[in-house]
């Protein structure tokens, strides 16, 4: 947000943002601790492995 000059001024204020894709996703985390974003990589590595051989759609090749 702080390419955006605009944006810079605004203390307080609700942002709308739209992700145009089906498998996007935003989070919104506190950044005083930077094993915050380790914490949520090791979770989903494994909650939802890459390149298992029970996933069917993979038209599209591998996550990237």
């Amino acid at each position: 947000m702080k390419n955006i000059e605009e944006i810079q001024k605004i203390k307080t204020g609700i942002l709308h943002l739209f992700i145009k894709h089906t498998s996007a996703s935003l989070t919104i985390n506190e950044d005083a601790d930077p094993t915050v974003r380790t914490d949520f990589e090791s979770h989903f590595n494994q909650l939802v492995p890459e390149n298992q051989s029970y996933y069917k759609h993979t038209f599209e090749g591998p996550d990237d």
